[in-house]
């Protein structure tokens, strides 16, 4: 995991972005919305439980203050197209690759 990192949900995959300003470019040419920033205790167990996350309470980095994960997708959100949202997290990496900054992609 890359520290000051960001969980997006992308149709229920996750991208992992850096918080920091690869997320400020982004937003200068793709209209995204942040779905989920930090989860409490009761959350994350539910964010486990349905399979929106991969680790319980208190191991997620939405859990820390100040938190290092958020949930963002593209904007308007359409939870059905795939196509535009590969195209979204495509487009993020490809803007923290010319940073320096190495992401994963979950849906990839």
């Amino acid at each position: 995991m890359i520290a000051k990192c960001a969980s997006i949900s992308i149709d229920g995959t996750r991208v992992i972005l850096p918080v920091t300003s690869p997320c400020n470019k982004v937003i200068q040419y793709y209209d995204c919305t942040i779905i989920c920033g930090h989860r409490g205790n009761v959350a994350q167990m539910l964010a486990f439980e349905n399979g929106k996350s991969e680790l319980q309470w208190p191991n997620s980095n939405h859990n820390e203050l100040p938190g290092k994960a958020v949930d963002v997708m593209a904007y308007p959100i359409n939870w059905f197209d795939y196509q535009r949202s590969a195209h979204f997290a495509g487009f993020a990496i490809g803007i923290a690759e010319n940073m320096g900054i190495q992401l994963r992609w979950g849906g990839d």
